[in-house]
C-alpha cells in the first residue's frame, strides 16, 4: 500500500511541476523513495531572531502572560489575562494553534487538534545505519519522520486526536513501544536502539493542511491566525504578511498575495478526486505490473 501511495504522491507532485524524483530504495528492499530538495528552519534560532528584531523595532514583548479570553471594545479588542491584566489594542491577533479552543473568543476557527509524539535515542554507530537523505517522511502504515542530529536519530509519528493521560507533553506506554518498533524497521541494522528522551506535543490542524487568516465573525477586532500543522514554521514566513495586510487594512500591496490567501480561503477536499486516488493506489496495489 505504501509504494502505491508513494506513486500517487509522485503523481501529484509531477502535476504541480516540483522536481522529484522516484528511485530505488538504498533502506528497504524492493521499497522506493521520493527525493525532493526541501530545507528545514531552526525554530529557536528562528523565534529568537524575530524576537530581536521585534524589540529592536519598538516592541514590548510579554512573555509567560496567559491570555484567557479576548473580547469586542469600541476600538478593537482587549486581551484579559489569568492574573488580571488586559491589554487594549486596535487588532488582536491569535497565533494559539493547539490552545485555541481554551480562549474565550465568541468565534470559533475550525479544525482538529491533533496530538504527536516525539523520541531522540542515545548517539548511535552511524556507519551502521542505511539511510535515504538527511530528512526523510515514511508513507507507511503511520506516518513518521526522522532525521539525525549529533549521532542521535530524532524519530516521530503516530498522531492521535485523543490527548495522552498526564498531559500534553507525556506519552504513553503503547505509543512509545510503537515509535521504537517503527524505528528499529526504518533502521534496520542498527543493532540495539536505546530511548533517551520522548515526548510529545498538540498541534492544529485543517482537513485541507493551510491555515486559517481571517477576521473574527464576531469580533472585528480579532484576527485568527492558526491551523498551521506541522509546517508552521516555514509557512509562517511566506503567511506572516498575508497576516500583517488582514490586521492592518485588508489591502495588498502585491495582487499575489490577495491572489494567495484567496486560494487558501477556497480550497476544499474533493471527496470525488480523494475517490478516484484511493482507487488508483488500490490498482496498484492489485496490480502492480501497471505501475509507471
Amino acid at each position: 500500500m505504501a509504494i502505491g501511495a508513494l506513486r500517487e504522491f509522485a503523481r501529484a507532485v509531477d502535476h504541480v511541476g516540483l522536481e522529484h524524483a522516484l528511485v530505488p530504495s538504498r533502506a528497504r528492499s524492493r521499497g522506493l523513495y521520493l527525493e525532493m530538495a526541501a530545507y528545514t528552519l531552526h525554530p529557536y534560532k528562528l523565534v529568537l531572531g524575530l524576537a530581536e528584531h521585534a524589540v529592536r523595532a519598538g516592541v514590548a514583548i510579554r512573555e509567560r502572560a496567559r491570555v484567557r479570553s479576548v473580547e469586542m471594545t469600541v476600538s478593537g479588542g482587549r486581551a484579559h489575562f489569568d492574573d488580571g491584566d488586559a491589554i487594549d489594542a486596535h487588532r488582536v491577533i491569535v497565533c494559539t494553534n493547539a490552545y485555541t479552543s481554551s480562549l474565550e473568543l465568541g468565534d470559533r476557527a475550525g479544525g482538529v487538534v491533533v496530538h504527536s509524539f516525539m523520541t531522540a535515542t542515545a548517539p548511535v554507530d552511524r556507519s551502521r545505519l542505511v539511510r535515504d537523505g538527511d530528512f526523510t517522511v515514511e508513507m507507511n502504515t503511520t506516518q513518521a519522520y526522522h532525521r539525525m542530529h549529533r549521532d542521535r536519530i530524532i524519530y516521530g509519528g503516530i498522531d492521535r486526536l485523543r490527548a495522552p493521560a498526564g498531559g500534553d507533553f507525556a506519552v504513553p506506554g503503547d505509543a512509545r513501544a510503537r515509535l521504537v518498533a517503527s524505528m528499529k524497521a526504518s533502521f534496520a541494522g542498527a543493532g540495539d536502539i536505546v530511548i533517551d528522551e520522548a515526548w510529545s506535543g498538540p498541534f492544529h490542524t485543517t482537513t485541507t493542511g493551510l491555515p486559517i487568516i481571517r477576521t473574527s465573525l464576531d469580533n472585528f477586532g480579532v484576527i485568527f491566525n492558526v491551523g498551521y500543522g506541522g509546517t508552521g514554521v516555514a509557512l509562517s514566513l511566506t503567511c506572516a504578511r498575508l497576516v500583517a495586510r488582514v490586521a492592518v487594512s485588508g489591502l495588498f500591496a502585491s495582487t499575489d498575495d490577495a491572489r494567495l490567501l484567496a486560494v487558501m480561503h477556497a480550497t476544499r477536499i474533493s471527496v470525488r478526486d480523494s475517490a478516484r486516488a484511493v482507487g488508483r493506489i488500490a490498482r496498484r496495489v492489485a496490480q502492480p505490473w501497471r505501475a509507471p
